[in-house]
């Protein structure tokens, strides 16, 4: 954790105003501060669907509240097969609370891609979403292992 300052609120209500050797101030009354601190975390993020029917939908909450910057890395994964001649293909998608990052689509085999990017500032907190999208009705399988790094004021 980084000390960021001396604040007159927490982060949670407010914010407050930054207290520095060079502000002044006037004390009519008892005046609390507080540390502000800047922490980076890291959360695995492990999410699989097996082969079947229809579309899936998994979901991981990484964290809640403001987030001043994220990034995220891992391997996308998706796999398909058909019983069928034609073309056939599961696509997998995720996303960074409801913002698609990246698509990975299959062809009746299974393929793979590297994912390494900023995911750059959340207010509300952040959840990654996969979505598994088997085409016609054939059955089709996803996954997403990595990592989600992020940095917040506490």
């Amino acid at each position: 954790a980084t000390f960021k300052g001396w604040y007159t609120a927490t982060v949670a209500n407010g914010g407050g105003s930054n207290i520095t050797s060079s502000t002044k101030v006037t004390i009519t009354a008892a005046q609390t501060l507080y540390a502000r601190w800047e922490v980076t975390s890291s959360v695995a993020v492990n999410l699989s669907r097996g082969r079947q029917q229809g579309d899936g939908i998994l979901t991981q909450a990484i964290a809640s509240g403001a987030i001043q910057s994220a990034s995220i890395t891992g391997t996308l994964y998706s796999d398909s097969s058909s019983n069928e001649v034609e073309d056939y293909r599961c696509d997998v998608s995720i996303y960074a609370n409801d913002t698609q990052l990246d698509l990975l689509y299959s062809n009746q085999t299974s393929t793979s891609k590297s994912i390494n990017m900023s995911l750059g500032a959340f207010s509300n907190g952040l959840t990654i979403k996969l979505l598994v999208h088997p085409h016609s009705t054939d059955e089709g399988s996803g996954s997403f292992n990595g990592t989600v790094t992020y940095t917040k004021l506490e």
